[in-house]
């Protein structure tokens, strides 16, 4: 069984439903919104280390369609400030039409969650050491799209618009 970095948000209860789904002791990284762009790359040192020791072999993005940080995004309703909010905000604004496409609130929440996750799938292969990795085929990127109350998810792989040379 392959081991995984799960980067996931804090406010979803998600540790407990991916360790029942993945059966192993998976490797969590949290920050607000599951947003790791722009963050000191204290998080990335150790995800490389992590990769390097343990033979870690994919990196999963978590988003939960009832995430309230995601939601505060397409609903505006502008409640919480975290870090990753300018972020999620700008990905909103350059696909508003695309997401408001959607009827229901969680699935314009999906959206989001979907183009935010390629968007740092993207940042994160464009990070020297963890591009290394990926250019040697140690890692892959996945995402995973959840709805936790309701026991549902679906797994993913991450395509790249822009590979590193």
């Amino acid at each position: 069984m392959s081991q995984r970095i799960f980067l996931i948000c804090p406010s979803n209860p998600i540790q407990n439903y991916l360790k029942k789904q993945y059966r192993n002791e998976p490797i969590f990284f949290s920050s607000p919104g599951t947003v790791f762009e722009g963050q000191a790359n204290k998080d990335l040192e150790e995800i490389y280390r992590l990769i390097k020791e343990m033979g870690i072999t994919e990196i999963i993005q978590v988003h939960d369609t009832d995430s309230v940080f995601l939601r505060d995004i397409v609903l505006q309703h502008d409640e919480f400030e975290f870090p990753g909010k300018k972020i999620l905000s700008e990905i909103y604004d350059s696909n508003t039409h695309e997401i408001e496409k959607e009827a229901k609130t969680s699935s314009k929440v999906g959206v989001l969650a979907l183009l935010h996750m390629e968007s740092q799938a993207q940042y994160l292969i464009n990070q020297e050491k963890i591009s290394e990795l990926y250019l040697e085929g140690l890692i892959h990127f996945k995402g995973l799209l959840t709805q936790v109350q309701k026991n549902k998810s679906i797994e993913f792989e991450l395509e790249f618009q822009q590979l590193p040379a």
